[in-house]
């Protein structure tokens, strides 16, 4: 779950940019050529989208839409399409907050301390 093979697009210091379609993820260290991704479900963070509040690329942050969901009990697990269709595991006080009903549109964030790679 949640694995993908990308291309580096630059690095940064010491982090890399890779690519997923029009976006651009940060992972951490110094990488070159093609890298494997992993975001465990329970590390992606997911949040409502207000007027003020919206996601920051430059933060690892995305649009995505909420296509399914399911409750295992002390989780739920949703899965989100974007450039990257990614599953979530997020607690069910989180989820509640969301407006989880599918179609609705969120924001993703994924903490480049939290992105595992394989070269």
């Amino acid at each position: 779950e949640n694995i993908f093979r990308t291309e580096v697009d630059k690095v940064e210091g010491e982090e890399t940019v890779v690519r997923f379609g029009q976006s651009r993820l940060r992972i951490q260290g110094q990488h070159q050529g093609r890298v494997t991704v992993m975001i465990r479900p329970e590390d992606l963070r997911v949040f409502k989208l207000t007027a003020t509040v919206h996601p920051r690329p430059e933060h690892n942050e995305f649009r995505v839409i909420l296509e399914q969901t399911r409750d295992f009990g002390h989780y739920v697990r949703i899965r989100l399409r974007g450039d990257m269709d990614l599953l979530a595991h997020i607690p069910h006080g989180v989820f509640l907050e969301l407006d989880p009903r599918a179609g609705t549109r969120l924001g993703e964030r994924l903490p480049p301390e939290n992105i595992h790679t394989f070269t």
